[in-house]
C-alpha cells in the first residue's frame, strides 16, 4: 500500500445488497448485509480532485483509500460508526490489487 505519513485508518463496514423476495403485496425491499470489514482512510474530496471524482457521480462527498477487497462494489455502503457513504466509483491503483480509491458519496440521515 502507498506510504500515508501520518494517515489515520479506521475499521469500516462493507454492506452488500442482498436478492429480495417479493413480499405479498409484489414489492421488493432492498437490504443490505455485512460482508466483511477494512481499515480505510477516508478523506473529503478536495477541490483539485473534485472534477476527476464527478466522472463516477454527480454528487461525490468523499475519498476513500483501502487494501484491495473483491467485497467492494459500486452498490457497496462503506459504514464507519454511524456514517453511511455509498460507492459511487472504484479505481484500482495501479491495477495491482493491492489498493483502492474509492469515491463516495456521504448520505446524512440514514442508518
Amino acid at each position: 500500500m502507498t506510504n500515508h505519513h501520518g494517515a489515520r485508518f479506521q475499521r469500516v463496514d462493507i454492506l452488500n445488497r442482498q436478492k429480495t423476495e417479493p413480499s405479498e403485496l409484489g414489492e421488493r425491499k432492498s437490504s443490505h448485509k455485512v460482508v466483511g470489514t477494512i481499515y480505510a482512510k477516508i478523506s473529503p474530496v478536495g477541490s483539485r480532485e473534485y472534477e476527476r471524482a464527478k466522472s463516477f457521480a454527480a454528487e461525490v462527498s468523499h475519498r476513500i483509500v483501502t487494501r484491495y477487497t473483491p467485497l467492494i462494489t459500486t452498490t457497496s455502503i462503506l459504514c464507519l460508526n454511524n456514517r453511511r457513504f455509498h460507492v459511487n466509483g472504484i479505481l484500482n491503483i495501479d491495477d495491482r490489487n493491492q489498493e483502492l480509491l474509492i469515491y463516495a458519496t456521504e448520505k446524512l440521515g440514514e442508518r
